[in-house]
């Protein structure tokens, strides 16, 4: 028994930050891969208020556009697996996905080192976090907190 515990608890250490990201970004995929519309709003995840007042936060943008919201979906990586939201904040802008009216996916940008959903953050790669800010200019999502320039120009 001793053994069996060893060999597992050896199995889960040895297990690469690659492998845990790949199943972040895997789930993630495949919980947005009918996603046929982007809402980005004004707020964040649920911490500070409820899933249904989020429905009422100001709207910046909706995403309709299929190779639009392809390029998002694509341009996030995940890696550190999870981790629990340590500033408190609940995250700005608003990013929600959605097929057809149902919100399938409540998330925020957190700083632009990750996506903030439910409890957690899972933090982007490098290579992610500029890709996610530069799209988020590019659909001209407001900058209130003058992160999305500062994470591209960002040598983390």
């Amino acid at each position: 028994m001793k053994f069996i515990f060893t060999l597992l608890l050896s199995s889960l250490v040895l297990c690469s930050a690659d492998e845990k990201s790949k199943n972040s970004t895997e789930i993630f995929k495949k919980k947005v891969e009918k996603v046929d519309k982007i809402i980005v709003r004004d707020g964040g995840n649920i911490c500070c208020v409820s899933r249904e007042k989020t429905l009422e936060q100001e709207i910046y943008i909706t995403v309709t556009d299929k190779e639009a919201i392809q390029k998002l979906i694509d341009s996030i990586e995940f890696v550190d697996g999870k981790e629990k939201n340590s500033c408190l904040c609940c995250g700005h802008p608003g990013i929600d996905f959605y097929v057809g009216d149902k919100r399938v996916l409540l998330s925020s940008w957190k700083h632009g080192y990750g996506l903030f959903s439910g409890n957690f953050v899972f933090n982007f790669t490098k290579e992610s976090k500029k890709k996610v800010a530069s799209w988020l200019i590019e659909n001209k999502v407001p900058d209130k907190r003058k992160e999305f320039e500062y994470t591209i120009n960002s040598k983390d």
